[in-house]
């Protein structure tokens, strides 16, 4: 068997999805919550981190996790889940939970 297995998934799991989604937007209203200050810094991270993978993924559109972040709605033509290795929003929503413990 030739068939490599691919760091980008194709959309099978609507339910990680939302659970991801539901985790990064309660984040995101504890962000609205604290200091003028800390919610600014937050938004800043989000940015930065779409802007990053933007620059390295040139078809950073088909990722359905990037809609997550930037909270825009993904088109129905998504072929690919999360980006890989440290690159993985799924990984950045673990990092900024820990944070917030």
């Amino acid at each position: 068997m030739d068939e490599k297995k691919t760091e980008s998934r194709p959309i099978d799991n609507e339910a990680k999805f939302q659970d991801l989604k539901t985790k990064f937007d309660k984040i995101f209203k504890e962000k609205l919550n604290s200091s003028d200050e800390e919610y600014n810094s937050f938004r800043r991270r989000i940015i930065e981190k779409v802007h990053d993978l933007q620059s390295k993924y040139p078809d950073s559109g088909q990722y359905l996790m990037a809609y997550v972040i930037a909270q825009g709605t993904p088109p129905n033509s998504c072929s690919k889940f999360d980006f890989p290795g440290d690159d993985s929003i799924e990984k950045f929503i673990e990092e900024l939970e820990k944070e917030e413990k």
